[in-house]
């Protein structure tokens, strides 16, 4: 009985690791150099709004 749960612990393990593996091949290989679709956003001062804060009165 112990030896069985010892080969599922086993088996658990050697499932994730090769999950791992499987995941790092495949993003680096879809992996394009210098290919960035990020657009960067510029700042613009004007789109700043204030927020007014309400003060929090606690019970003594």
């Amino acid at each position: 009985m112990i030896r069985f749960i010892l080969y599922l612990i086993l088996f658990y393990l050697i499932y994730r690791l090769v999950k791992k593996v499987m995941v790092f091949f495949s993003a680096s290989s879809s992996k394009v150099e210098n290919s960035s679709t990020k657009k960067e956003r510029t700042f613009d001062p004007k789109n700043i709004e204030d927020i007014d804060y309400e003060e929090i009165k606690r019970k003594k």
